[in-house]
């Protein structure tokens, strides 16, 4: 199975999904995605970075006070070493470039709407020996305008639309510019050709003629996207796996509204992974959060949420959301221990501390931290030398239900899905027969036994606390419906006393996985 996915430079890069004889690796370098609107950069495309002065480059920030920036910034601020970025818009403007001619200009449009969307452009007439034919240089400066992010290069292409290189048909193949088609009959002119001196070759760019613009704040369905266009959410169809999802506030401090927090949490669920969920500016005090949480009972086990927001030290009058911090702190946390190890239980110093520039809007009391903790919100309280602790505890769903609203348990139980998901993906393209069922059985079995050897699950009464089974009952015609193939896991998660069974059935067009009652012998 191949699965496509963005590479480092905003490239494509192809994953390989294990093989009938890989191992179902254990552990798993954690992938944060956040998604909102920058002042730069590619739309609806996930875009892998590894430091926030990367998202400066490519992104050049968030317009308008909106906390993307922030959120990123936090992110590895905290420990974060891998995140993903999804550049959404509404309404925002591209910018674009003029070449001189003798006649009326030719105009470049940027593909990337922005206000920090930086291009230039060259004309050099090297090797030219017709009059409608000339070389064009496009560069894409990082946001500060001083290094080149992108280049790309044009030779001998025409302004003759019957020509094979017709400048406008190349240019439908640039991830920089197109050329602006005019409502005139006018034909093209040849640009002139750019010099910065005469007597040298030396080459000169002309800048951008005007700027595009960041548009208006993102609604919920621009976040939500299209299934179709592979926008918004569902261009993150793309990405292999992720850990998490965020989506930034705008500036006013609000976030996504329920429309896009339904729809996040039911995507999250499916590619299980967690949905972090900034409460209401308008919450200041546990009442107003109480009030809030009964009002938001869709946000359950795939999310999770915090109280009170924050501010960097000295900016008090500019609360912030603290999702970037605790993303990153838990991705710190998956970097140096298994997923399953509680960061309550965690004997590192300071292993859950926020940096010690962010401090709390206000301060939650140990009662308080207690009423919070069953509304399923996860208090920031005051630790060692006063600094603020994410003690990772509950999901949105509360401890109500153990399995469900456990945060430490959802994210095992989201972990193990994940990998045997992705890890027998391979059996799609197999015979259903009982070599590839012993094959399955084997490999999910070898990964399971690694975790309950790490600690992972609960063992009872002489059992290890977990259980794979995939053979002719499991795919037995009647039950397994176009599934390619079908297997049953059940695992006993530390502290979760009912053991939990799975149905993962492996078709062509995805993978799904339901709950079931516990079937099957544990071994």
């Amino acid at each position: 199975m191949i699965e496509r996915a963005r590479s480092d430079n905003t490239g494509i890069s192809i994953v390989a999904a294990p093989a009938s004889d890989d191992r179902i690796v254990a552990s798993a370098r954690p992938v944060a995605v956040f998604i909102g609107r920058t002042c730069a950069g590619a739309l609806h495309e996930p875009v892998a970075i590894e430091s926030y002065s990367a998202f400066e480059r490519l992104f050049g920030g968030s317009p308008n006070g909106n906390g993307l920036a922030v959120a990123v910034r936090q992110f590895f601020e905290h420990g974060g070493q891998r995140a993903v970025v999804v550049r959404v818009a509404n309404r925002a403007r591209c910018g674009y470039i003029e070449l001189a001619t003798d006649h009326a200009p030719v105009s470049l449009i940027s593909v990337n709407p922005g206000s920090a969307e930086t291009l230039r452009a060259s004309v050099d007439y090297d090797g030219i020996d017709t009059q409608d034919a000339f070389n064009l240089t496009v560069q894409r400066m990082d946001t500060q305008g001083n290094l080149i992010a992108d280049q790309e290069l044009y030779p001998q292409v025409s302004i003759d639309p019957a020509a094979v290189r017709f400048v406008g048909r190349v240019l439908e193949h640039s991830a920089l510019v197109r050329l602006q088609v005019t409502a005139t009959d006018q034909p093209l002119a040849r640009p002139r050709e750019m010099r910065a001196d005469l007597t040298t070759s030396a080459i000169a760019y002309v800048p951008m003629t005007a700027r595009g613009d960041d548009g208006m704040p993102l609604s919920d369905y621009d976040l939500i996207g299209s299934d179709r266009k592979a926008t918004g959410l569902f261009a993150l169809e793309s990405l292999a796996q992720f850990d998490f999802l965020y989506a930034a506030r705008e500036a006013n401090g609000e976030g996504p509204g329920a429309a896009f927090v339904v729809a996040a949490e039911m995507y999250c669920q499916r590619r299980n992974a967690m949905l972090v969920v900034d409460p209401p500016a308008s919450c200041t005090d546990v009442d107003s959060l109480a009030a809030w949480r009964a009002h938001t009972q869709h946000v359950g086990f795939s999310s999770l949420t915090y109280f009170p927001a924050v501010y960097r030290r000295g900016e008090r009058a500019a609360p912030a959301s603290a999702a970037g911090a605790i993303v990153g702190v838990l991705c710190r946390h998956d970097e140096r221990e298994h997923v399953f190890a509680s960061l309550a239980d965690d004997t590192r110093q300071n292993s859950a501390a926020l940096h010690r520039d962010w401090l709390p809007m206000c301060d939650v009391s140990a009662d308080e931290a207690v009423q919070l903790l069953k509304l399923g919100v996860n208090p920031l309280v005051r630790g060692q030398q006063r600094r603020l602790l994410f003690p990772g505890v509950v999901t949105c769903a509360n401890l109500g239900d153990r399995s469900s609203g456990s945060l430490t348990a959802q994210r095992l139980i989201k972990f193990v899905l994940r990998q045997i998901e992705f890890g027998t993906r391979w059996a799609v393209f197999a015979d259903n027969d009982p070599t590839v069922w012993r094959a399955v059985e084997r490999q999910v079995g070898d990964f399971m036994r690694s975790m309950a050897a790490a600690g992972a699950f609960e063992a009872h009464e002489g059992t290890p606390g977990w259980s794979v089974r995939c053979d002719a009952a499991t795919n037995d015609d009647s039950l397994v419906a176009n599934a390619a193939i079908r297997l049953l896991v059940g695992f006993r998660p530390r502290d979760i006393r009912t053991p939990l069974m799975y149905i993962i059935s492996q078709r062509q067009d995805g993978t799904s996985v339901v709950r079931t009652a516990l079937r099957g012998d544990e071994r």
